[in-house]
């Protein structure tokens, strides 16, 4: 029956015809209409779903920059602190030895051994 209602040029013998091909194409019509409904539907859940995982992983990753930028800085911090540990550790050492003691004395407070001459030279700077 959807071949005659789509050709012109053919027309129902009798009403009951005419009601046929009418239910028809209402039949037809409503179903376009729930169709193009559910199109719609599908098309916006899809948007909104797209939207919503590009702000998700917007976020995210602003949360992961900064968690490296914070990591690179504590990285950092813990960098200088061991080059400051290893430094105090070899002064530990060093303050055990007379040796070293007499020399900063002889550096810091210009003490000298008796019978020696303390020259200031200029830094080169």
């Amino acid at each position: 029956m959807a071949k005659y209602y789509s050709n012109p040029n053919i027309q129902p013998l009798n009403d009951a015809g005419q009601r046929a091909l009418e239910i028809q194409r209402r039949t037809i019509e409503h179903q376009r209409k729930i169709h193009r409904k559910r199109r719609i539907v599908c098309a916006t859940m899809i948007l909104l779903l797209t939207i919503i995982f590009t702000w998700q992983y917007q976020t995210r990753y602003q949360r992961y920059v900064a968690a490296e930028q914070t990591t690179a800085k504590t990285q950092a911090s813990l960098d200088k602190a061991k080059e400051t540990n290893q430094s105090l550790k070899q002064t530990k050492k060093e303050i055990k030895s007379s040796d070293y003691l007499s020399k900063l004395a002889r550096q810091r407070y210009l003490y000298s051994k008796d019978g020696e001459v303390v020259f200031n030279l200029p830094d080169d700077k």
